[in-house]
């Protein structure tokens, strides 16, 4: 402790006695300062707790921060930080949640019946006309239909810019006949792909 700090104490003992030592509540009240009063935290709360964010024509499937930060501004036009939205959630108990990766409505059997039989039916057949014979396959295996498409079109584009490699696929006995067809060195491989957008 500093010497002036032992002064003033020693001065306002001098002055009003005991009473003047006792120690006073430092820093703010609960609640003190916050944007929101108390009874608008109830309401943005109530609102959460009733609707979905569209619901309220905030365009956000669920409550997240921003969700939370446009509807303040809707209801009490009080523009307000992320990161004090943030704090007021974790006050009211409202902790990050990882969102599911799985469906609510998928069915585990039938997902675990794919896997085993209808997508090993499907990579059994691409393999044996050999389309996705290496590209597709050299990373983790595919495990949807999804995932498998959109390999197999990112494979299908690096192909088309690799004619001498598509020409080898038409030596496979099963495609050899269109080999026949029109002859190799004048006939030019191009493959339109459908476009898609890749999530």
């Amino acid at each position: 402790m500093h010497r002036n700090t032992v002064s003033d104490w020693w001065q306002q003992y001098q002055e009003f006695g005991e009473i003047a030592l006792n120690q006073q509540e430092r820093g703010r009240n609960v609640g003190e300062g916050r944007t929101l009063t108390q009874e608008q935290e109830n309401r943005i709360q109530q609102l959460m707790q009733e609707h979905f964010p569209e619901d309220l024509e905030i365009d956000r499937a669920l409550w997240t921060r921003r969700a939370v930060q446009q509807l303040i501004e809707q209801v009490y036009e009080v523009q307000m930080p992320i990161r004090t939205v943030g704090e007021y959630l974790k006050r009211w108990g409202y902790t990050p949640q990882k969102p599911l990766k799985q469906a609510y409505e998928q069915d585990p059997e039938a997902v675990e019946e794919w896997l085993e039989q209808t997508y090993l039916e499907i990579e059994q057949r691409a393999q044996a006309e050999g389309v996705v014979k290496q590209g597709v396959h050299s990373k983790s295996p595919t495990r949807n239909l999804v995932q498998l498409k959109q390999r197999l079109i990112s494979h299908l584009h690096k192909l088309q810019k690799l004619p001498a490699r598509v020409q080898k696929y038409f030596e496979h006995p099963f495609i050899a006949y269109a080999a026949k067809k029109c002859n190799l060195n004048y006939c030019r491989v191009n493959i339109p792909l459908p476009s898609f957008k890749q999530s």
